[in-house]
């Protein structure tokens, strides 16, 4: 049942995350200062394993203006990220996905060593959470 019980969970993750992914919004950046997330900045490829393969995710994290730009790009579109802050050693990224009209917050938490990125990804309050891994794209 635990099993089951993550696989439809992580099916409405990818699924929710999907539909959150829409064309680049006119608001370009964040309010946070560039300076405070440099050991972010560049092109990641993160990737989510799950029961169905890896769920692979490209990461734009770049200095717009003195500002933080947040890209998050799959098959299914992009989704430019505006609500981004630093806690501590983390990048923190939320935004709401519209599931078929509810607002279903997601929340993503990013911490650096330098050549790869671990990452938390929350949906709801909790209610389901994966992890991945970003390296480093070549430019």
């Amino acid at each position: 049942m635990i099993r089951r019980a993550t696989v439809l969970g992580l099916t409405v993750v990818m699924s929710l995350m999907a539909a959150g992914m829409m064309p680049d919004r006119a608001a370009a950046q964040s309010d946070l200062d560039a300076a405070q997330a440099q050991e972010f900045m560049g092109q990641w490829l993160v990737t989510f394993e799950t029961p169905d393969g890896p769920f692979l995710v490209e990461l734009d994290v770049a200095d717009e203006g003195g500002k933080v730009a947040v890209s998050a790009i799959t098959l299914l579109g992009t989704q430019r990220v505006t609500d981004v802050t630093r806690s501590d050693d983390k990048l923190v990224l939320s935004w709401e996905a519209d599931a078929q009209g509810q607002l279903i917050p997601l929340l993503v938490e990013i911490t650096s060593d330098g050549d790869e990125l671990a990452v938390s990804l929350e949906l709801g309050m909790g209610d389901v959470t994966m992890t991945g891994v970003g390296t480093r794209m070549e430019g």
